[in-house]
């Protein structure tokens, strides 16, 4: 049979558990237990061995021979999770021969310690597919999506200058399904969507979690599911911290209901950069079914501390912990003993800091904010071709004025003539422009150019734009 080995690291020192399939489990849990949290053999990096590895392991199944039952060992393969230490490149080279998984989380740091190296019996698990890759494998997919990543990062973007651009680029995309014959994963794992046309939520999701976190922006993905509907959901959320701006928020975004359905689908920030609540609000049969502290979110402020009163699942340890942890995002000193003082806490502290928490996760982005940062997205997707034509105020305007609807309290501001409109002064004193003509002129010289030396980006991803 094949045995999955875990592999830990304390700086430099290895440690060697097995990895036992789930049937083992069911023989008796206890011993189960003891034997994946007992370690069969433990070195230095140093002087680590593969023939004394497997000598030790002999003697362990030997020692347990009455629970495993282990006749024949086919094959090892050893399970990593990606280390800042440098000795997991170490182990990665001594092992090159074995069969070996790694869960990778710092893209750029993997790469960049391997990137001159072929593991061939090397084989990659990463957050946003399914599929187990190659290292050739992940290196091509590496290399596709850092094009875009480069590009991005060329303009010396704030963070939310830069989650704009990289929402264009992936809302660019078309829903479409897989086929009937095709694989389900065609649509939904990143490594296939980079080589097909297909595409759904699962696949948006994915694409733009990738690039986010791989420029600096905290980012992951929520699974939702609908009341009378078999198939759910998925969508990004992310924690933006935009000093430029003055942002701090958690904000959820959406590019597959964003994504291109017509040539004006650039436009659509419909569902960008939004509050939990005003998901639930377009569609009040959504509910959450992972990351399941937002579920605290998903009733009204109003009716949580109503049914404070009356439910006492909103004195639970599930609702406390959710609520803590909702509020730990902007509060990282907020320690367990806190959480803890919460328990004997009255109805009245609580409903505070449910408050808190409500408008903690109800923040919005600022219009002066949204209309600066797309007059910079725009004149990049001019100068470069994406768009052909040039972004004046008046289109940025357009666009802001669907992306903000005025309301009452607007309309009434500004029939009292105290209404401040939002400029373009931010972006144009970054420019050094005196106005959006003179702006402008030079955007044309600079797009100009670009044309004449051929200075055009070549990524299939942002072409289709």
């Amino acid at each position: 049979m094949n045995l999955d080995i875990y592999v830990e690291f304390n700086n430099n020192n290895l440690s060697f558990q097995l990895f036992l399939p789930s049937e083992f489990m069911e023989k008796d849990i206890e011993i189960y237990s003891k034997i994946e949290n007992e370690s069969f053999y433990e070195c230095n990096i140093n002087s680590l061995n593969f023939n004394e590895l497997n000598d030790k392991l002999k003697t362990f199944i030997v020692k347990h021979k009455d629970f495993l039952d282990i006749k024949n060992i086919e094959f090892l393969n050893f399970q990593l999770t990606q280390d800042s230490n440098e000795n997991l490149y170490k182990f990665l080279k001594i092992f090159e021969n074995q069969n070996i998984e790694i869960q990778i989380n710092n893209f750029k740091d993997f790469i960049s310690n391997t990137k001159n190296e072929d593991y061939k019996n090397l084989k990659i698990r990463f957050k946003n597919s399914t599929d187990i890759l190659t290292h050739k494998e992940f290196k091509e997919m590496y290399n596709k999506l850092n094009e875009i990543i480069e590009f991005v990062k060329h303009y010396n973007l704030s963070p939310l200058e830069r989650v704009m651009l990289v929402y264009d680029i992936v809302k660019s995309n078309k829903y479409r399904q897989e086929k009937r014959k095709d694989s389900y994963n065609i649509s939904r794992n990143l490594n296939q969507i980079l080589n097909s046309n297909k595409i759904v939520c699962v696949g948006f999701a994915n694409l733009l979690d990738y690039l986010l976190i791989n420029l600096d922006i905290d980012s992951n993905i929520i699974t939702l599911q609908y009341k009378n509907k078999k198939s759910g959901h998925e969508r990004n959320y992310i924690h933006l911290i935009d000093e430029k701006y003055n942002i701090n928020g958690v904000f959820f975004l959406d590019a597959t209901w964003d994504s291109k359905k017509s040539d004006e689908y650039l436009d659509n920030y419909r569902f960008f950069l939004k509050p939990f609540r005003y998901f639930k609000y377009v569609n009040p049969t959504e509910n959450v079914s992972s990351q399941l502290k937002f579920s605290v979110l998903e009733k009204s402020c109003e009716e949580t501390i109503d049914e404070l009163d009356k439910n006492n699942y909103y004195k639970s340890i599930n609702f406390l912990m959710d609520l803590n942890s909702l509020e730990k995002t902007f509060n990282k000193n907020l320690t367990e003993t806190n959480f803890m003082n919460l328990l004997n806490v009255d109805n009245e502290v609580l409903k505070e800091k449910i408050k808190l928490v409500f408008k903690l996760y109800s923040k919005t982005i600022k219009e002066s904010a949204f209309k600066n940062a797309l007059y910079k997205i725009r004149k990049i997707e001019y100068i470069n071709g994406i768009i052909d034509y040039e972004p004046t105020e008046e289109i940025i305007d357009n666009v802001c004025n669907r992306y903000f609807k005025e309301t009452s309290e607007i309309r009434l501001l500004k029939a009292l003539n105290l209404y401040e409109e939002p400029t373009l002064d931010e972006d144009l004193k970054e420019a050094k422009a005196n106005s959006v003509e003179e702006d402008l002129l030079r955007m044309r010289f600079l797009k100009a150019l670009k044309n004449e030396i051929g200075d055009l980006p070549e990524n299939n991803f942002i072409k289709k734009m």
